[in-house]
């Protein structure tokens, strides 16, 4: 892992109750986001750095989406610390809902954001 993600590694430590193993990958699902600036499971996983083979990357990319679960509050915490908005006095708060259809079953999303310098960071959201 790059020295350049440790001390993204350090916070998610701290703000999420993973065993590192869960906190490394992650590490290095955000890095591969960040060079790829795709969330196609297929691509990443052809991205990613490691030894193990890209078929082995994608079903470890499953298998996480499958299984954490992200704690809003905990979340929603380190958005606003990592964004810098706790120094803000006043924020825009956004309200956002949307209603999609996967065959016969409809899917809300509620969203919770903050507008900040012309972009929505998600702070909490409920489907």
């Amino acid at each position: 892992m790059p020295d350049t993600f440790q001390p993204l590694r350090k916070i998610l430590e701290t703000t999420f109750l993973f065993n590192l193993s869960r906190i490394k990958f992650l590490v290095l699902l955000i890095e591969c986001l960040i060079s790829v600036r795709t969330t196609n499971l297929a691509v990443l996983s052809a991205n990613m750095s490691g030894t193990a083979k890209i078929s082995s990357h994608y079903k470890r990319l499953q298998r996480f989406m499958q299984e954490v679960v992200f704690d809003w509050e905990p979340t929603a915490r380190l958005l606003a610390s990592l964004s810098g908005l706790q120094n803000e006095e006043r924020w825009t708060l956004i309200l956002d809902r949307t209603n999609w259809m996967l065959g016969k079953i409809h899917i809300n999303i509620l969203y919770l954001a903050v507008s900040y310098h012309g972009i929505a960071i998600p702070l909490f959201g409920y489907c």
